[in-house]
C-alpha cells in the first residue's frame, strides 16, 4: 500500500539525514543529499513515481476522503519535519538562508520533483516537446534550483 511505500522512503530519507549529522555535514550538504534521493529514486525505482501518480488518480476517481488517507499523510508530515530540521540546522550553521516558512518551500519543491519525475517516466510523450531534453539533467537542474535558492 501507499502507506508502506512512503514509510519505506521516509526511512531512507531519515537515514540520509542521520548520516549527514553523523558525518558533520552542513545543513546545505545534507539538504542536497536529501534532494538527490529523489533523483536516486528516479534512476532506480521508476515504479515509485508511477505508483504515486496512479494512486493519486485512483483516490480522485474513487473520491477517497482526506480522513481515509490520514495514515498515508503522516509520512508527508514526517518528511516535512525531517526536511524542516535540516533547514533549521543549515540556518544555524550558516550554510542555508533562514526561511520563516520552510514548509511552503518543502511542499513546493517536493511536489515539483515528484511531478517532474512522473512526467519524465511516462511511457510515451503526449506532445513532441515532452521528449526533448535529458531527463536526468532536468531533475538535477530542479535540485540545483532548490539548493541554490536556499544556500548562502
Amino acid at each position: 500500500s501507499g502507506t508502506l511505500l512512503w514509510g519505506e522512503e521516509y526511512r531512507a530519507f531519515a537515514a540520509i539525514s542521520k548520516q549527514g549529522e553523523d558525518e558533520k555535514k552542513t545543513g546545505a550538504e545534507t539538504l542536497r543529499s536529501l534532494m538527490l534521493h529523489f533523483y536516486d529514486l528516479f534512476c532506480t525505482r521508476k515504479e515509485f513515481f508511477l505508483f504515486v501518480r496512479d494512486f493519486d488518480v485512483f483516490c480522485h476517481q474513487e473520491k477517497v476522503t482526506p480522513l481515509e488517507l490520514k495514515d498515508y499523510d503522516q509520512n508527508f508530515i514526517a518528511l516535512r519535519d525531517l526536511f524542516g530540521a535540516t533547514g533549521k540546522r543549515g540556518a544555524l550553521d550558516g550554510s542555508l538562508k533562514q526561511i520563516d516558512d520552510f514548509e511552503t518551500i518543502y511542499f513546493a519543491f517536493s511536489r515539483a520533483l515528484l511531478g517532474l519525475g512522473e512526467k519524465l517516466i511516462a511511457e510515451s510523450a503526449l506532445v513532441p516537446s515532452d521528449s526533448h531534453g535529458n531527463s536526468d539533467q532536468q531533475i538535477l537542474a530542479l535540485i540545483d534550483v532548490l539548493t541554490g535558492y536556499l544556500s548562502r
